[in-house]
């Protein structure tokens, strides 16, 4: 495929704006561990590279006993309560406010005059149709009718056989329909 059906196909998520102002999280235990065993491990095997020492890291937390987990449990409660206080005073804060004041602005939808995106996107004409779909259309209930016991893809099957078979001049009514609908599309 290339780039540009790539691009279109994929949408992408809008980031959501962070405060530079606000309080930084707070670390979970897990986090806490590996801050404050990453130095060690990387000292005592200086030929790990980053991933290995995390998986090292990794396999030391699954392995703590519960006594031994519950000291970085209490300094990410430590560390909790020191966010939630942070931010407590934060969104007192006059820079909160501005914060919030300028988010609003930048969420104000934007006026709706006809050069917006999503205006020419909704007046663009739907693409035309082949004469194999407009035949595919006009001919499926009678295939689903005659036999009943088709599956979707079985249908479109039939479909394809009965279009292969038919004249010049029994095709011409279906590619009429296109031309037709092409001449629509391209005006």
């Amino acid at each position: 495929k290339s780039e540009d059906s790539n691009e279109s196909t994929k949408k992408k998520k809008e980031k959501i704006a962070k405060d530079p102002n606000a309080p930084k999280r707070n670390m979970s235990a897990y986090i806490h561990y590996c801050n404050g065993n990453r130095e060690h491990i990387m000292a005592s095997r200086p030929n790990l590279n980053f991933g290995e020492i995390t998986k090292v890291v990794s396999a030391n937390w699954k392995a703590l006993s519960s006594w031994e987990r519950a000291i970085w449990d209490a300094k990410a409660a430590a560390d909790k309560q020191r966010y939630q206080k942070d931010l407590a005073d934060y969104k007192d804060s006059d820079q909160y406010a501005k914060w919030q004041a300028s988010q609003m602005e930048e969420s104000k939808p934007a006026s709706s005059d006809s050069t917006s995106v999503d205006n020419i996107k909704k007046k663009k004409p739907k693409r035309n149709v082949a004469a194999f779909m407009h035949y595919s259309k006009g001919t499926r209930d009678d295939v689903k009718a005659n036999q009943p016991d088709l599956s979707f893809g079985e249908i479109a099957k039939a479909l394809s056989v009965n279009w292969k078979a038919l004249t010049d001049q029994e095709r011409a009514v279906w590619e009429g329909k296109a031309a037709a609908d092409k001449v629509r599309y391209q005006n």
